[in-house]
């Protein structure tokens, strides 16, 4: 389940926390209230099948950006 909010900067903040599928929650950011969106969808989807992405995998103790899953500028 995704979490999204506004910072005061004017960023997105994204927290994915996922029972049975990642051993704590992640964050992320994003630009654009859509953007935050696309990109939690995104993850729970691949989650929802199974599907940790390599890149995703290997940065999970860290915030990501959009581009580090290939999502790009949305």
């Amino acid at each position: 389940m995704a979490t999204i909010r506004k910072r005061a900067s004017g960023s997105w903040e994204i927290i994915i926390q996922y029972k049975g599928g990642l051993p704590k929650p992640h964050y992320a950011s994003a630009d654009t209230e859509e953007a935050a969106r696309v990109y939690a969808l995104g993850v729970e989807r691949l989650l929802d099948q199974g599907i940790l992405p390599l890149n995703y995998r290997n940065l999970l103790q860290r915030p990501l950006n959009l581009s580090t899953l290939g999502l790009g500028n949305i």
